[in-house]
């Protein structure tokens, strides 16, 4: 439920803030760079999902699993998104008409933010392979915190941005850490809480 409320939250906040066009040029963005994640990445997933469960389950770690879905995410996201890095804005221009060339800028300031977010998303099954779902709430309740404070402070709107793509980036390297470090480790009962 946490992660269905924030994933609106920036454009509410936007749209209270900085009015419907703001609001408008963030709502393209997002969904022109969610597409990818959507998409690729669950397929991604549903393959991680089988792999880490049957690993875990064989051996108490998913970690081969892991290093390979987080190999191939890597590869499959990096070429479009230093593509996005280095030419949102005339791409955005091209595709959807001159006045949405800042939509673009908006896309360059987020492109690290979706790379990270379309490598994580899959391997974040791991919390619910390892039972640590309670880890993922406290995750999910620091980028909702977040998220607010970002978006309350008086910044301009690419500056809210801008600090949103890097504070949700930095969540999502701990959130990659994390998943990793549980990819290794089996609940000291020796049970697999996947399955239950």
């Amino acid at each position: 439920m946490l992660n269905a409320a924030i994933g609106p939250l920036p454009l509410l906040l936007i749209g209270a803030r900085h009015g419907a066009l703001a609001a408008g040029l963030f709502a393209l963005t997002q969904r022109v760079l969610a597409a990818p994640v959507s998409l690729l990445a669950a397929s991604v997933q549903e393959v991680f999902k089988r792999e880490s469960v049957r690993q875990y389950q064989n051996s108490g770690n998913c970690r081969p699993a892991w290093r390979h879905a987080a190999r191939v995410l890597l590869l499959l996201g990096l070429l479009p998104s230093l593509l996005l890095l280095l030419a949102a804005p005339p791409l955005f221009a091209f595709a959807f008409g001159a006045p949405w060339r800042a939509a673009g800028e908006l896309a360059q300031i987020l492109a690290p933010l979706y790379f990270l977010n379309f490598i994580a998303s899959p391997l974040s099954y791991v919390f619910f392979v390892a039972g640590r779902q309670k880890i993922e709430l406290a995750w999910q309740l620091a980028l909702f915190a977040m998220t607010l404070a970002v978006f309350a402070a008086p910044l301009t709107l690419h500056q809210s941005v801008a600090a949103y793509a890097s504070g949700y980036s930095l969540l999502y390297l701990v959130y990659l850490h994390m998943s990793y470090r549980y990819a290794l480790d089996r609940d000291p009962a020796g049970r697999l809480h996947a399955a239950r």
